[in-house]
């Protein structure tokens, strides 16, 4: 019985850690989007990815998808970070934001 119970307890125990480690995980995410420019392959896609997720704090995906207007694609990043902004972005881009442009950059709310 002891053992029957301690196992229930253990599972009820996992249980309220995963529901709280989701809660916490959801409500952790921020969502940016915004308009890039100079994307003209797969290739430009990842090297902007790459460098984002590397170099720009708390990065939790990079995509970039085609855009509306012609040479204007759009970015949407999510972080950790509630401060990313258009600043922050062409800076973590470093020496790539000579190639690539991020116009704009808001948090989709």
């Amino acid at each position: 019985m002891k053992t029957i119970l301690a196992c229930s307890l253990s599972v009820l125990a996992l249980m309220l850690s995963l529901v709280n480690l989701r809660a916490e995980d959801a409500a952790a995410k921020h969502i940016y989007e915004g308009d890039v420019t100079g994307v003209v392959c797969a290739a430009c896609k990842m090297h902007i990815s790459s460098a984002l997720m590397e170099k720009l704090h708390g990065t939790v995906s990079v995509d970039v998808v085609r855009g509306d207007k012609l040479g204007v694609n759009k970015i949407v990043i999510v972080s950790t970070d509630d401060k990313v902004t258009a600043e922050t972005a062409r800076t973590a881009l470093g020496d790539l934001a000579s190639e690539y442009t991020i116009v704009d950059l808001a948090e989709k709310k």
